[in-house]
């Protein structure tokens, strides 16, 4: 989103929710996350970090999904996992393609991003602290930053719907709430913002 705003003149706006910075740093944060949620002891937690970061390899420019599946297929049967997950060729090319992506040196053209502060999937505190260091070396006037204190990386209520795993109940949920399904204020103040 932030090299569409660099690349053109339109949109006339973009509004960022959740918006991650790094590709690599935003995967140890959800695995830090996904794991702490799990209950894993710290020592497991930094394996897997450790872990992602071999792991990014994989998606080298010459790498083929080819060898991707065959590294998968050997580390599932070393941890004798009985569900393997495998992403298919298209996510593989996708991955591969954006792995490296940083948007620090698009960010510039953004004027409004919102947080939740109750995100499990993007590291908020680093990509607010990040976004209003370039904002104000850039000397960027018309721009917003927001931190929803209740709120999800969907900008939903923390209480109904923190979860990294989206099920019927979290559906259910949704259809109950409609737009009261989001913290207060965000509906209106990304209006307002439009406007």
């Amino acid at each position: 989103m932030p090299k569409v705003a660099s690349l053109s003149d339109y949109p006339d706006f973009i509004i960022s929710v959740f918006g991650a910075i790094n590709w690599k740093r935003q995967s140890n944060y959800l695995t830090r996350t996904r794991m702490e949620l799990e209950g894993a002891n710290k020592e497991a937690i930094e394996a897997g970090v450790r872990q992602n970061e071999i792991d990014f390899n994989l998606f080298n420019a010459n790498s083929k999904y080819s060898d991707y599946v065959a590294y998968q297929k050997e580390k599932c049967k070393n941890e004798q996992e009985e569900d393997c997950d495998f992403m298919n060729e298209e996510r593989f090319y996708f991955v591969k393609k954006n792995i490296s992506s940083d948007a620090e040196q698009d960010l510039k053209n953004i004027r409004c991003l919102i947080f939740g502060a109750e995100d499990l999937n993007v590291d908020f505190e680093e990509s607010y602290q990040t976004y209003e260091r370039i904002f104000l070396k850039n000397n960027t006037a018309n721009y917003q930053l927001k931190i929803y204190p209740e709120a999800t990386h969907a900008l939903l209520k923390n209480k109904h719907f923190n979860t990294m795993h989206l099920g019927i109940g979290f559906l259910v949920k949704w259809e109950l709430l409609g737009k009261r399904a989001f913290v207060n204020d965000v509906l209106s103040d990304i209006s307002a913002f439009v406007i």
